[in-house]
């Protein structure tokens, strides 16, 4: 039975829905329990920051999803991103060690092979004289 404020049976003292137990006695006494202290009720978080649960209201199932965008480098595990995660070509410059980004630039100012197609014969024998 659902009881609304003033409308309260002698032994309730809040509004709600109770379960009425009648008490096989002389004077048939009531037992009043609220439904909501018979079970846990959860509401998922709206608008979470890194998972949302979600929860079936028809079978009390329980899902989680991660937001998206939400995980950054203090979510990750050490060593967590591995070679094959990372899409081809989509490392920069930018993002390698400073020692390999200078060892890059040696090679990139080296001589090429395009470099020797115009020296002759003569100019290259001239180098060992």
């Amino acid at each position: 039975a659902t009881y609304e404020a003033g409308d309260l049976p002698a032994g309730v003292s809040e509004a709600g829905t109770y379960i009425v137990l009648t008490i096989a006695n002389a004077t048939n006494d009531k037992l009043y329990i609220k439904a909501t202290d018979l079970v846990d009720v959860y509401r998922a978080q709206a608008s979470a920051a890194q998972v949302q649960l979600t929860i079936n209201p028809a079978n009390n199932e329980i899902s989680a999803a991660i937001v998206a965008g939400s995980i950054g480098t203090t979510e990750l595990a050490d060593g967590a991103v591995t070679t094959a995660k990372i899409v081809d070509g989509n490392v920069t410059l930018a993002k390698l060690a400073t020692d390999v980004q200078t060892s890059l630039g040696k090679a990139d100012t080296a001589l090429q092979s395009d470099d020797f197609a115009s020296i002759t014969t003569a100019e290259i024998e001239g180098l060992f004289e």
